[in-house]
Formats: structure tokens, C-alpha cells, sequence
């Protein structure tokens, strides 16, 4: 609905909202008779405001009128909109996930590769495209702007539009991000940004819904891991924290500070590799590389894999066949080997981050013994001079050889007592005690210290491996101790 005033046939028409006004001339209407001042006056008389710009609106439709004959329709007044506010919003400062579309195998794909390859001007790793924002202490994430207020408008009545400012915006935030005075967003832990329409937070937890693949890419990250899926060919795990995975593990790179649970096994085919920092559990390890810092528990097979267990073993429903495995603490498996006589070897009684720090001090206290002797011969052949004979330079060195031989004693004897300390710890740690519930096949090689033992015949379980008075014995309840030799063929240990 419009408002209109009329005089002599012309009309002002207003439209509701007020944003406009128009002069409507009609075609009949003598086109002479028609001046500013009528125009003004019944621009007026409808409420519109007269300001310059109406006027020289009105001068501009005089200045060229239509001819008689033709009707005239002129909007002569225009309001000025309100500008509403901006609404607050995060300005995040942060690069968005790579989403990189998983590429093609086979001869297409390497060509689109190096296509890829050529257009960047370097190598490009899909491996290493990344799914996660990673961030660190002291990173900026984003900044807080705050909403407008806008400005208001002015309708042809000259009435203000109100204008409607923007909406402040809420963003919650916990203790890993400060919101600092300038209203930034400051990340103050490592781990992975989590961030909603309305929150921010750093994640010590990555939670991948499938599979880490090209879809991922590489993880590596300060804190801990779920992959509700599994690990693909060739993809690398790296996390501080521990690591979970709930399906299959495939010939794929798994490092943790923490444990490792592999619920659906993990199949290497001779390229797969896991360092533990904590316990590793597993449903089963098939040609792996693996050390382990804490225990190992496997649900059913240990086949063809490459172990360093500084922890214990503990799986008696689990059999293992075939490759080394290296185990400080004490075992328990069902079986160890196979009917098929797969070679299968079992290390007992090491402890492998020990022993090499051993022998590093050994030969440094070798090394000072001999420097300490060369330093003493010396002092020998200068004691034979006469006081008399004795030049400066050599009372010089007389003087430095005391000094040296006192530096050489103390390194000496703080090299014994960390050896010392060394040895003993590895006393504590070290253990030969390896229990099989169900078989020992003959052609398992059992080594402890410099011998190993070579089963020439079956041992069926339960069965305990053991030292007793030096000797390698096996044993079952309440039967006697018996030389491990009665059924085994003893070899010198190969040099490590």
C-alpha cells in the first residue's frame, strides 16, 4: 500500500517502507504549466523531506521533459538504507587441513604425480598431507573480531532507519587456549586444534574415524592416538602418548612414547616396524620389526618377526614361530616353534639398553688405565733427574703430569663405580625364566648368555627354561631339575 497526494491529476506516490518517491505526471497534463516550486510544494505536502538532493532531482526532470503525450513516472526522493553491523566472528589463522583427494595407483597415477611434481617445482609426499591442524605452545590460532554497530538511515520522510548491530560471537575456550587483551587466540599446549562454530580447545587425542591413508596422511603428534579402522601400506604413526588401533595394522611405521594396542594384529610382510615406549598388545605380529620398552602380550601368533622385549611376555594362549625375539624379563607362551622345524630362535637373560652402555664404559676405563700408566712411566723417567739437572720446562712438566695423573685416578674411578652400578642393575633386570604351556619343537634354538641350545627332540609342556648353579636346566612341577643339554645340542652363542 502507497501513499498519494494529487493536485491537478499529478500524483506523489510513497511506497510503505518509505524508500522512495515518486512523481507520477500524466500524459494529458500540460507540460507548461508545470514548475519547481509546484513539484517541491507537493512533494512536500506528501511528508517528503526537501533536501538538496530532491531539488536538484526535480531540476534534472525539468530539464528534460518528456513530450506531451507521454506519462511521466520520476523518483525524485531515495532513503538512505541503514548498514546494519557485522556480526563478531574468529578470524582463524591457521591453514586448513589438506583434504588432498587420495591419487592414483599404477601408470596414470605416477604420471599425474610427477605432473604434480613438476607444477610445485619440488617432490610432493601425499604421505605427509595432513588431516589435523597441529599446533605447539605460544602458536596464534586466531583473533576475535568484534561486531559492528552499523550506521543508521534516513526514509523520504525524513525519519531514521534504525540500524541493527551486529551480533557479539561467544567462543568458549579451556585451559589450552589463552584469549590474550588484543583477542587472540593463543594455543598453550601441543596437540591437535578442535575447533567448533562456538569453541576452540587443543586435543591431546587424535580419533580417526577410518583408516589412516591418503585420506590422513602421515600422523605425528604430541599426545595420544585412536584409529578406529586400521593403518594402511607405507603410512607412519609417531605419538608421544599411546597409540590404539582397532583394526589391522598393515606394512606400516607405528612409534610411541606410551603402549601400543593393535586389536587387530599387524601384518608386516617383512617392511612393518614398532617402537614402544610402554606395553605393547596385539592379537597378532606377523613379519615385524618391533622393540618394545615395557611388556608384550600377543592373543594368538608371533610368526617370522624380528623382537627386542625389554619387558616381560606374557602370553600363554600365544605361540611363536619362526625369527629372533630378544626378552629380558621372564616368558610365557603356549608353543615356541613349529612341527615344520621353522627356525625360530628365543634370546634369554639380556638386557640389551644396558649391556652396550657396559661395554662402553669398559673400554673407557681401559682407555684411562693405559693413559694413567703412560702418565706414570713418565713421572718414573723425570723422578731418575737430578734436582740440579732439572730445567724449568721440566719442572713445567713435572707439574702438569701431576695434575693429568690426578685427572686420569678420578675419571678412572668414577668410570669403575658407574660400571659398578651398571652391572648390578643388569643383574637385577636380567632373567632366564621361560615357560611353554603346550610345546617346545625341535629345532628352536634357546640362547642364554654365550651358549646356545639347539632342541634336537620335543618338549612337551608345561615346561620351564631356567639357571640353576650356572647350568641351563629345564624342569616341570615337582620333578627334578634336568641339563638342557639331555635334548638339545649345545653351540657357542654367534658374536653379537
Amino acid at each position: 500500500m502507497s501513499t498519494t497526494v494529487d493536485q491537478d491529476t499529478i500524483r506523489v506516490i510513497i511506497p510503505k517502507d518509505h524508500m522512495t518517491a515518486e512523481l507520477l505526471i500524466p500524459a494529458d497534463f500540460p507540460r507548461d504549466t508545470l514548475t519547481e516550486q509546484t513539484c517541491l510544494n507537493l512533494l512536500q505536502q506528501s511528508g517528503v523531506e526537501i533536501t538538496e538532493q530532491v531539488t536538484e532531482a526535480v531540476k534534472q526532470m525539468l530539464a528534460t521533459p518528456p513530450e506531451t503525450g507521454q506519462e511521466q513516472q520520476q523518483v525524485l526522493a531515495t532513503a538512505t538504507p541503514a548498514q546494519h553491523g557485522d556480526h563478531g566472528y574468529v578470524q582463524w589463522l591457521v591453514s586448513e587441513p589438506d583434504q588432498t583427494k587420495e591419487p592414483q595407483t599404477g601408470q596414470d597415477g605416477q604420471k599425474e604425480k610427477q605432473k604434480e611434481d613438476a607444477d610445485n617445482g619440488e617432490e610432493v609426499s601425499h604421505y605427509d598431507r595432513s588431516a589435523y591442524i597441529v599446533v605447539k605452545p605460544g602458536d596464534v590460532v586466531g583473533r576475535v573480531i568484534e561486531p559492528t554497530a552499523g550506521a543508521d538511515g534516513r526514509d523520504v520522510l525524513g525519519k531514521t532507519i534504525a540500524a541493527i548491530p551486529g551480533r557479539p560471537i561467544f567462543i568458549k575456550n579451556d585451559e589450552t587456549i589463552l584469549r590474550d587483551g588484543a583477542d587472540q587466540l593463543i594455543a598453550q599446549a601441543d596437540g591437535v586444534l578442535n575447533r567448533t562454530p562456538d569453541s576452540v580447545a587443543v586435543c591431546q587425542l587424535i580419533e580417526v574415524p577410518d583408516y589412516v591413508d591418503f585420506s590422513t596422511g602421515n600422523i605425528d603428534f604430541t599426545g595420544s592416538v585412536v584409529v578406529r579402522k586400521g593403518v594402511r601400506d607405507c603410512f607412519v604413526v609417531k605419538a608421544t602418548g599411546s597409540v590404539e588401533v582397532r583394526g589391522l595394522i598393515e606394512a606400516a611405521t607405528i612409534e610411541c612414547g606410551g603402549s601400543l594396542t593393535a586389536q587387530g594384529g599387524m601384518a608386516g610382510r617383512e617392511r612393518g616396524f614398532a617402537k614402544v615406549g610402554g606395553n605393547l598388545t596385539a592379537k597378532y605380529l606377523d613379519n615385524i620389526q618391533a622393540e618394545v620398552r615395557g611388556d608384550m602380550e600377543i592373543w594368538r601368533e608371533v610368526i617370522n618377526c624380528d623382537l627386542l622385549i625389554h619387558g616381560e611376555i606374557k602370553s600363554p594362549q600365544g605361540t611363536v614361530i619362526g625369527g629372533k625375539t630378544v626378552i629380558t624379563g621372564p616368558a610365557e607362551v603356549a608353543a615356541l616353534g613349529s612341527g615344520a622345524f621353522v627356525a625360530t630362535e628365543i634370546i634369554l637373560g639380556t638386557v640389551p639398553h644396558l649391556e652396550p652402555i657396559a661395554q662402553q664404559l669398559e673400554r673407557l676405563i681401559e682407555q684411562l688405565a693405559t693413559k694413567r700408566e703412560k702418565i706414570e712411566y713418565e713421572q718414573k723417567l723425570m723422578g731418575k733427574k737430578k734436582p740440579s739437572m732439572m730445567t724449568n720446562t721440566d719442572k713445567e712438566r713435572q707439574t702438569e703430569l701431576m695434575f693429568e695423573h690426578q685427572t686420569a685416578s678420578t675419571k678412572h674411578n668414577e668410570g669403575q663405580a658407574a660400571h659398578a652400578a651398571v652391572i648390578e642393575r643388569i643383574q637385577q633386570l636380567r632373567t632366564v625364566n621361560l615357560k611353554i604351556n603346550n610345546k617346545l619343537f625341535t629345532g628352536v634354538t634357546i640362547t642364554v648368555g654365550k651358549q646356545s641350545f639347539v632342541m634336537n627332540k620335543d618338549l612337551k609342556g608345561p615346561v620351564r627354561i631356567l639357571v640353576e648353579n650356572r647350568e641351563v636346566v629345564y624342569c616341570r612341577d615337582g620333578a627334578l631339575p634336568t641339563p638342557l643339554t639331555t635334548v638339545a645340542e649345545l653351540k657357542a652363542a654367534p658374536a653379537k
